[in-house]
C-alpha cells in the first residue's frame, strides 16, 4: 500500500513526537530528493556525449546553466545536511539530529554520521568556499578547492545510506532512498530536444529550397508562436 507524505509523517509523530518525527520526515525526504536531483544531473550531463551535444545543439547556453545549477545545487545540498545541528545560537536540520534521536532508542549511530561527513567533506569544503562564501583567495585563484562528479556521488551516496541505517537500525524498517522511478522524465526531456533540433533542421532545409526556388518570403519564421517572444517587461528590463 502506498502511503501519502502526510501520513508518513504522521507515523513518524506518532513514533517520535511532533518535533523529532517532523524531523525525520523532512530529512528522509531531503536524501530521497536529493539522490533524484543528482540522478537528473548524470543522466542529462554525464551520459553519452550525444546527450550533451543535443543540449548544446538546443542552446549551448542552456545547457551549461542548467548543469553548473544542478551541481552547485547538489553541493548545497550535501553542505546543509551535513551542517552541526547546532550552531552557536541557531539550530539546523541536520542528519547530527538522526544521531541524538537514535541515541534516546539505544541505538549508536555515531560513527557512520562521523563516516559520512568524511565522505562528504570535500563537497563540503567545494561549497563552503565557491557557494555559501565567495572565498577571496579562490575567487582569485591562487587557492584551489574541488569535488569532482565521483566524489560528489559518493557523498549523496553515503546520506541516502546513512538514513536508511536510521531507519533500519532505529525502526526496524528497510527504506529505499535512491529513486526508484525509471527514466521516462529525463529521456522525454531528451527526445523533446532532439526531435525540435531535427525538425528545426527540416525547417531550415525547406525554407532554403522554397528561397532559392524564389519564396524568399518562406524564410521568414512564421511557425514561431507568438508567446515565445520575448517581448514583455520582464525580458526587456536586462
Amino acid at each position: 500500500m502506498i502511503k501519502s507524505s502526510e501520513e508518513i509523517e504522521t507515523e513518524y509523530i506518532s513514533e517520535f513526537g511532533n518535533k523529532d518525527g517532523r524531523i525525520i520526515h523532512i530529512i528522509t525526504n531531503k536524501a530521497i530528493n536529493q539522490a533524484l536531483r543528482w540522478r537528473i544531473f548524470l543522466y542529462l550531463f554525464c551520459g553519452p556525449r550525444e546527450r550533451v551535444d543535443t543540449f548544446n545543439e538546443a542552446s549551448g547556453m542552456m545547457a551549461k546553466l542548467l548543469s553548473a545549477l544542478l551541481l552547485n545545487d547538489a553541493l548545497m545540498r550535501i553542505r546543509q545536511i551535513t551542517d552541526p545541528a547546532k550552531q552557536r545560537f541557531n539550530d539546523n536540520l541536520s542528519l547530527e539530529h538522526l544521531v541524538r534521536i537514535a541515541a534516546t532508542r539505544g541505538k549508536d549511530i555515531s560513527q557512520s554520521y562521523k563516516k559520512t561527513k568524511t565522505t562528504c567533506k570535500l563537497a563540503r569544503d567545494f561549497a563552503s568556499k565557491h557557494l555559501a562564501h565567495l572565498d577571496l583567495g579562490h575567487a582569485l585563484g591562487d587557492e584551489i578547492t574541488s569535488a569532482t562528479r565521483g566524489q560528489t556521488t559518493d557523498a549523496i551516496r553515503s546520506i541516502c545510506e546513512f538514513v536508511r541505517e536510521f531507519h533500519s537500525s532505529v525502526r526496524n524498517a528497510d527504506h529505499v532512498l535512491m529513486p526508484i522511478t525509471d527514466y521516462a522524465n529525463e529521456q522525454q526531456l531528451l527526445l523533446r530536444l532532439y526531435q525540435g533540433n531535427q525538425a528545426d533542421k527540416d525547417f531550415e532545409a525547406a525554407a532554403l529550397a522554397a528561397a532559392l526556388a524564389g519564396d524568399w518570403p518562406a524564410l521568414n519564421r512564421a511557425d514561431i508562436p507568438r508567446w515565445l517572444s520575448t517581448d514583455d517587461e520582464l525580458t526587456d528590463s536586462f
